[in-house]
C-alpha cells in the first residue's frame, strides 16, 4: 500500500511539474507571438511604402487584426504608432495613398493612447483635410485609443471657430472625454433649437446609462415633435432622442407627469418592448402613474401593439387591487376591447 501511495505522488508531482512548466512556457512565449505577429505586420508596411496597393492591402489587414487590437501590449503600440506616423509623412495624398494614410490614422486612433499618437491627432485634426479629419475624429470610439482632454479641447477649439461641424461631430466630443462633454451634451439638449442637433445629444446621453440625465430630453421632447413638417430634416423621427432600452429603464424610474411623457415617446418609438415595469406601475400610489399606463395601453390596442397574453392578466391583477372608480371602469373597458379583439366571448 505504501508503494501505491508512493507511485501515485510521483506520478502527481510530474503533471504538476510539467503543467507548471507548460503555464510558465507560455506565460513566457505567447507575448512574442503576439510581438512578432505584429511585427511582422508593421514590416510588411515599411516594405510597400512605395507600393500604394499593396501598402493599401497591408494597412486594411492591419486595421482588422485581432491579435493587434486585443492582445498586444501599450509599449508595442508605441512603437507601431511612430512608425506608421513615419509611413504617413512618407506619402503624398495621390491615388490610393489617400485611403492607406486614412487607414494609418484609423489604426492608431483605435488603438493607442500615447504622447506620440496624441501629437499626430493634434496635427491631424489642424490638417488642411476634410477627409483626413473626419477619419479621426470617427476613430475616437475606442477607449484603449487615443482619448483626453487635450484632444477634446482641441475639437471645442475647432468647433468654435467652424472647422468641424458640431452637428456631425458632436459624437466625438463625447468619445475623447465622456466626463467633460456631458455639461456640454446636457447644455444642448436644454437650448438647442436644431433637431439634428437634440438628437444627437439625446442619443449620446443614453450612452451614459444614467437615467437621470433623460429629464430634460422628456421635457422638451414635445418642441420638437411639434416643429412643422417643412422645417424638419430628411427621415426626422424625434422618438429617435432616446434608445429602447433606456427609455424602458427611464420609465420603470419614473412616476407621474413625467412617466406619462415617457410613454409617449415609446408610443411614438412604435416598439411595445417587454414592458417588465408595467405591473410595478399598477402597483404605484401615484394616480398620474397608473392613468398614464392605462392609457398607454389602450394607445398601443389602437396601433395593434399589444399581445393580449402578454397584458390580460396584468390588466385584470390591477382591476382586483384598483380603488380609483374612473381607473376602475377605464381597466374594464380595455379589458373588454382587448378580449373583444382577441375574439374571445365573455
Amino acid at each position: 500500500m505504501k508503494n501505491l501511495i508512493a507511485i501515485i505522488m510521483g506520478i502527481t508531482l510530474i503533471f504538476a511539474v510539467n503543467n507548471g512548466f507548460t503555464q510558465k512556457n507560455n506565460t513566457n512565449t505567447e507575448p512574442l507571438k503576439i510581438k512578432a505577429e505584429v511585427e511582422k505586420l508593421i514590416l510588411r508596411a515599411e516594405a510597400n511604402i512605395k507600393k500604394p496597393y499593396k501598402l493599401n492591402a497591408v494597412m486594411y489587414e492591419f486595421g482588422k487584426n485581432r491579435v493587434y487590437k486585443k492582445y498586444a501590449d501599450t509599449k508595442t503600440k508605441r512603437d507601431v504608432t511612430m512608425r506608421l506616423i513615419k509611413i504617413y509623412d512618407s506619402l503624398n495624398d495621390v491615388g490610393v495613398n489617400q485611403p492607406s494614410k486614412e487607414r494609418i490614422i484609423e489604426t492608431i486612433g483605435h488603438n493607442d493612447n500615447s504622447i506620440e499618437a496624441h501629437k499626430f491627432f493634434l496635427k491631424v485634426l489642424n490638417s488642411n483635410s476634410n477627409e483626413y479629419r473626419r477619419s479621426a475624429l470617427w476613430s475616437l470610439n475606442n477607449y484603449n485609443g487615443v482619448h483626453g482632454n487635450d484632444i477634446y479641447d482641441e475639437i471645442t477649439r475647432l468647433m468654435k471657430k467652424g472647422v468641424i461641424d458640431k452637428e456631425k461631430f458632436l459624437y466625438a466630443l463625447k468619445n475623447a472625454s465622456p466626463k467633460k462633454a456631458l455639461p456640454e451634451i446636457q447644455k444642448i439638449v436644454s437650448s438647442t433649437k436644431n433637431p439634428k442637433l437634440f438628437q444627437m445629444a439625446g442619443r449620446l446621453l443614453c450612452e451614459y446609462k444614467d437615467v437621470n440625465l433623460l429629464d430634460n430630453v422628456v421635457e422638451r421632447y414635445d418642441y420638437f415633435k411639434n416643429i412643422p413638417i417643412s422645417e424638419q430634416p430628411d427621415h426626422y423621427n424625434p422618438s429617435f432622442v432616446v434608445t429602447t432600452e433606456i427609455l424602458e429603464k427611464y420609465i420603470e424610474a419614473t412616476e407621474g407627469k413625467k412617466l406619462r411623457k415617457a410613454l409617449e415617446i415609446l408610443t411614438d418609438t412604435n416598439v411595445f418592448g417587454e414592458l417588465y415595469w408595467l405591473e410595478t406601475k399598477f402597483g404605484s400610489q401615484n394616480i398620474d402613474t397608473r392613468e398614464a399606463v392605462i392609457n398607454f395601453i389602450e394607445n398601443q390596442m389602437s396601433i395593434g401593439n399589444v399581445s393580449e397574453e402578454k397584458v390580460s392578466p396584468i390588466l385584470k391583477e390591477a382591476l382586483s387591487y384598483e380603488t380609483n372608480k374612473k381607473l376602475k371602469l377605464k381597466l374594464k373597458a380595455v379589458i373588454k376591447s382587448l378580449e373583444d379583439k382577441s375574439g374571445r366571448v365573455r
